[in-house]
């Protein structure tokens, strides 16, 4: 994810810490390079009507990519459901396919639709701010990459489904744990560059804090789902083991640096200063809220992977792990939707702050 932080100066009504703009994806350009925007080059993006509207309209259509991620899960999720009740005899093969029929006639519409709004973005900004142009160009490359994935995702859920057709469960659990590989490497390139992407966020904002959480759940959940995939793989050794520990280790010292007091404490300023504007006051108030759940969530889902990485330090973990396992994937799948729909909230709360302070500021 991508925050954005304001400071207006001093003379002014509102200082206005945290903007939030959702991006989640592999970036082809290292936005490391890119230098952390000064707090008046945020100010100028937020105030600068064209260039708000573009980098909104990027990120809408990169959020229906996000969408169609989510749609692809869940029909592996749904693939992978219905062949264990078809080998456990609770389905018929007929009922079977008619389900897996209908996943694969309906993996391309949505990628469809995604592609086709792709070709419709400007390859070139109108911005007339210099500064920002580096980042449009990350964020329209950033579509691309993730349309990349996208398809890479549907094409592996067709050979799963080929895989069945030919009856060969092995080859079916070999695509199964490339899935988890690609995900493992999309969570892993999200999470380094979106700790890059906070160069554009102010680092005493709400959404620099909730961003570099998020990029170290990203982080923790990319190593422990890198060991899965290889233990089902037959890969997995005990260096690789160490190593990722070593550094799930790490990434949970960063995960625990902030608390919820740090949100409420970086908003503070923004409440004092906006203690003139009730309908701004209680909007924020709501906004605060989700915030925290946003925090909460990643945190949790955080040590939950953190607990799935540590199973592998189990002695004879190949003969426990099913039993292990399924209890953390099921925590996982719940968390995950928690922190899906409470940082969905929070998103769409801070943006509705971040209007409001931008009208007011204007009309000042």
């Amino acid at each position: 994810m991508m925050y954005l932080g304001l400071y207006m100066p001093s003379k002014e009504k509102l200082h206005f810490f945290p903007i939030y703009i959702f991006f989640l994806t592999i970036f082809s350009v290292n936005l490391s390079s890119q230098e952390q925007l000064s707090d008046e080059e945020i100010q100028g993006i937020l105030l600068d009507e064209i260039t708000l509207d573009e980098m909104r309209a990027m990120q809408q259509v990169f959020v229906y990519g996000i969408d169609i991620a989510a749609e692809l899960n869940v029909f592996e999720e749904g693939l992978n459901q219905n062949i264990i009740l078809f080998l456990q005899d609770e389905i018929s093969n007929k009922e079977l396919w008619e389900i897996l029929d209908y996943i694969e006639l309906n993996l391309s519409s949505s990628l469809n639709q995604y592609e086709g709004l792709l070709e419709i973005i400007p390859p070139k900004s109108k911005s007339s701010l210099n500064y920002y142009l580096p980042f449009f160009r990350i964020l329209y490359e950033i579509n691309f990459d993730l349309s990349n994935h996208l398809n890479r995702h549907a094409d592996l859920l067709t050979k799963m489904i080929e895989s069945i057709e030919l009856g060969d469960i092995d080859l079916y659990d070999q695509y199964t744990a490339q899935s988890l590989l690609l995900n493992a490497n999309f969570m892993g390139l999200y999470a380094r560059q979106a700790e890059a992407g906070l160069n554009m966020a102010n680092k005493a904002s709400v959404g620099y804090i909730i961003g570099r959480t998020e990029a170290t759940m990203g982080r923790i959940s990319s190593e422990a789902m890198t060991l899965n995939a290889l233990m089902i793989l037959s890969e997995l050794d005990d260096q690789t083991i160490r190593s990722s520990l070593k550094e799930v280790r790490r990434l949970s010292k960063i995960l625990n640096k902030y608390s919820e007091e740090d949100i409420t404490k970086a908003l503070t300023p923004i409440r004092n200063a906006g203690k003139e504007y009730p309908d701004f006051i209680s909007i924020l108030s709501q906004a605060e809220s989700y915030s925290l759940s946003c925090f909460r969530a990643n945190k949790l889902l955080g040590e939950t992977y953190i607990s799935m990485a540590e199973l592998f330090e189990t002695e004879n973990i190949y003969e426990k792990y099913n039993d292990l396992i399924d209890p953390i994937n099921m925590r996982i799948e719940n968390e995950r939707a928690y922190s899906t729909e409470s940082c969905d909230k929070y998103r769409l709360g801070m943006e509705e702050v971040q209007n409001l302070a931008i009208k007011i500021i204007r009309l000042d």
